[in-house]
């Protein structure tokens, strides 16, 4: 039988809602959300957000004249706010890609998406995370967020040999640059993570040498003993520094790397028999050999 295009549930379908969603919407993760609502049509632009107040479980006011962008900021900040700040579920809302941001376009923060089209290329993985010890909060340096810091080789996809800098490794990642005036001859399309030739490996970027790193945001610290639980599925960001070295702090000056899609990789450990572990655990004192460097920074 033809589907009636009136029919809400035709609609619903039309946006990328299935029936298992019909049943239970507000259980849907945050990026199944988004995409729903980045192929939402609205006469008033700001509605793409205020429409979704209820999805999420946060409540703001009504300024319509604000636009659309301001709109879906508010929305952005009250998500954090709200107990999703405590909840490890909170990671999915960094499970996006570039979207339609301008790669120069100022903006407070770099982790946080600008309107629901940055959705719709997120990740499928479903992203663990341990226990988040304080809530993330906005600020007016950007978003506060722990992040295990990983060094990367830079490059053109090859099969180039690679060695672990420690106990972990992971697969290579070639990605592709969301806007192609951002791109030039020097700008990798591949990222060796931990590899060890990240220590000598770096590409000229901006007329000076700088190195590339991935930042794991769905990483935390177990507040029992201080030791840092890291995810066997990772989702990061990817960033370029230029101060020569492999380790950063909280105010090292980095450029984000404009991806399409969302950074997503497995960390491995060497020699480890089971390959169905959610978490591996590692203790502060033991990060530094493997390549690691667990933090708090303004992302």
């Amino acid at each position: 039988m033809p589907v009636d295009p009136s029919d809400s549930r035709h609609t619903a379908f039309s946006l990328g809602i299935m029936p298992r969603d019909l049943e239970q919407p507000i259980s849907a993760s945050i990026s199944h959300k988004m995409k729903w609502a980045a192929k939402r049509q609205v006469t008033r632009d700001e509605d793409t957000a205020y429409s979704l107040m209820g999805l999420f479980g946060v409540s703001m006011s009504i300024a319509y004249g604000e636009g659309a962008g301001r709109a879906f900021s508010r929305l952005v900040n009250e998500i954090l706010n709200g107990t999703h700040g405590f909840d490890g579920r909170i990671m999915d809302l960094f499970n996006f890609g570039e979207g339609t941001r301008n790669p120069y376009e100022d903006h407070i923060s770099r982790l946080l998406p600008v309107n629901p089209q940055a959705y719709l290329d997120s990740s499928d993985y479903s992203f663990s995370t341990g226990p988040l010890i304080e809530p993330l909060t906005s600020t007016h340096l950007g978003l506060r967020i722990p992040v295990l810091v990983l060094p990367a080789a830079p490059g053109r996809p090859s099969a180039g040999k690679y060695t672990p800098l420690g106990d972990y490794f992971a697969n290579p990642i070639n990605y592709t640059i969301a806007h192609p005036d951002y791109m030039s001859n020097d700008t990798p399309t591949c990222l060796n993570i931990l590899d060890i030739s990240a220590k000598k490996v770096a590409f000229n970027w901006l007329g000076e040498d700088a190195r590339c790193i991935v930042a794991v945001l769905n990483c935390s610290a177990a507040p029992e003993d201080g030791s840092v639980l890291i995810p066997s599925k990772c989702l990061a960001d990817g960033y370029i520094h230029t101060n020569k070295t492999l380790w950063v702090n909280t105010t090292t000056k980095m450029d984000k790397i404009p991806t399409k899609h969302p950074i997503t990789f497995e960390l491995r450990k060497k020699m480890w028999p089971k390959y169905n572990e959610d978490f591996y655990t590692v203790a502060h004192k033991d990060l530094g050999r493997h390549g690691m460097q667990f933090l708090w920074m303004y992302l």
